[in-house]
């Protein structure tokens, strides 16, 4: 009877640990950067503005979630602003930025330095440094 307590209580604590460890890596992953609205195909991912200021690391970080999620795309390939932030072309009342997900060899003549902008069209991260972004020192506090 006791041997059967301390097995149960050896998967229950298997089990928490495995759970943990995912949370864990689902929060690096995901991180903690505020969650925009985004939508679209590999040749035109839409992400949509929040509300405030947002910086270009937020528009890549949502950009990459999507890519990485529904499109399943590889951390190589890039993301490439197409379409700088401005009034969307598919909801009038929104301002969105729009990417196109490409090869990893594909290069935009503007690759940008360490400046991250939603504003510039050829500006391209790859789709793991753009997920890098995801996690955001301080998040609780909205994006400027």
């Amino acid at each position: 009877m006791v041997r059967r307590g301390l097995m149960a209580f050896g998967v229950a604590a298997a089990v928490s640990v495995t759970l943990a460890l995912s949370a864990g890596q689902a929060l690096a992953r995901n991180g903690n950067a505020p969650r925009l609205l985004t939508r679209g195909t590999p040749d035109n991912i839409e992400v949509f503005a929040g509300g405030g200021a947002q910086q270009g690391s937020v528009f890549f970080c949502n950009a990459a979630r999507y890519a990485d999620g529904p499109l399943n795309a590889r951390m190589t390939d890039r993301l490439v602003i197409i379409r700088p932030l401005g009034p969307s072309p598919t909801v009038a009342t929104r301002y969105s930025v729009s990417f196109a997900l490409v090869g990893r060899d594909v290069r935009s003549p503007w690759g940008g330095g360490v400046l991250v902008t939603p504003r510039r069209v050829g500006m391209n991260r790859s789709v793991a440094h753009s997920l890098s972004f995801c996690n955001v020192p301080n998040a609780t506090s909205s994006s400027s």
